[in-house]
């Protein structure tokens, strides 16, 4: 498996994962929300986790995993939520990041993205 390869721990069919959310569903009661302007979107936007991951993240070195990463935002309101459930962001893994490459060094990825500009 390609995520393997990237993280530094092993990754196990029964490890747990947590998903954040661009939209609040009914489901998610007390959910935990972070606000957010991401480049692809450039309006603000919230990210939440269901009630019941807390207990997932509580206690817990985590990483956070995303397609890629350009300016930071995303991560860096990843990293609120997981704060605020009780855990430690531990690692960064992207596919790809984007942007200024010496801002991700500490980032797990397959590559860098160049960004083209008009």
């Amino acid at each position: 498996m390609v995520l393997d390869k990237l993280l530094k721990f092993p990754l196990t069919p029964k490890l747990p994962y947590v998903v954040a959310r661009k939209s609040k569903k009914p489901y998610m009661g007390k959910a935990l929300e972070a606000e957010v302007i991401s480049i692809t979107t450039e309006v603000p936007q919230k990210l939440y986790i269901d009630e019941k991951d807390l207990s997932v993240l509580e206690g817990k070195k985590v990483a956070l995993v995303d397609d890629v990463v350009s300016t930071g935002a995303i991560v860096e309101a990843l990293k609120k939520l997981v704060a605020k459930a009780g855990g430690q962001v531990a690692q960064i893994v992207a596919v790809f990041t984007e942007g200024d490459q010496e801002k991700w060094q500490d980032a797990t990825r397959s590559g860098h993205l160049p960004v083209f500009k008009e």
